[in-house]
């Protein structure tokens, strides 16, 4: 059985999610931390991703009240993105010590009254309110496809009216997914993540490649934005 299309090495669906928790919590919950030792990109990241939100509000009609970051590590996107448009935020983690940090960090700042930490993995969150945004950056290579539909399923029946999921990872160069034993996470190909969001009843709306990444080997990367197939 392969949990992952195109991917052998999964052998047990619980090692991978077990292997990916330690591996993040192993990393120190700094900037430097969560962006892999490459901090310089954060910024560049962010430039790219704000225009990229406000075309979703002016084109799409996305509501600005309340957001939701999967994968949200320390904070970076909550605090650098989000929280900047929406009234209220919440950051969906698995890692307890990135958790703690975004806490801390959020509390000198004085803006934890906007912001729901909720440490728990992907796979496992469920909320009873609706969002305007779903947004997973940099964290569904984490996800079996099973769970990945799964998941995307769920959320769908929880947007609000005009509301959008996002999803901004690296996808493999070509059409092999690629796995990561490291950190115990997959690249799929651009195709195979719209093949996954097919399946879980969402079409792509707008999809943009990040263009100003520095040529030292990284990953392309995509943003996707999603909405209920009519």
């Amino acid at each position: 059985m392969s949990f992952i299309k195109g991917v052998e090495q999964i052998a047990n669906k619980k090692v991978f999610y077990d292997n990916a928790l330690k591996y993040w919590d192993r990393v120190p919950p700094t900037l430097d931390g969560v962006m892999g030792g490459l901090p310089l990109l954060s910024d560049l990241d962010l430039q790219e991703s704000k225009p990229f939100l406000k075309k979703l509000a002016m084109k799409h009609g996305m509501k600005t009240e309340r957001a939701c970051d999967f994968g949200a590590g320390i904070g970076r996107v909550a605090d650098k993105l989000l929280l900047p448009v929406f009234k209220e935020v919440e950051m969906v983690e698995f890692s307890a010590k990135l958790c703690e940090q975004a806490n801390k960090d959020f509390t000198a700042k004085g803006l934890i009254d906007r912001l729901k930490i909720t440490c728990v993995p992907m796979q496992e969150y469920d909320t009873t309110i609706k969002f305007d945004l779903f947004w997973f950056q940099w964290c569904v290579g984490h996800l079996t496809d099973e769970d990945f539909i799964a998941l995307f399923t769920r959320l769908r029946g929880k947007l609000s009216e005009n509301g959008i999921i996002v999803i901004k990872d690296n996808c493999a160069s070509t059409e092999e997914t690629e796995f990561d034993k490291d950190d115990s996470s997959v690249s799929r190909p651009v195709t195979e993540l719209e093949r996954l969001v097919k399946e879980a009843g969402l079409k792509v709306i707008e999809k943009e490649q990040q263009k100003n990444f520095p040529s030292i080997g990284l990953y392309p990367v995509y943003t996707l934005a999603l909405r209920t197939l009519e």
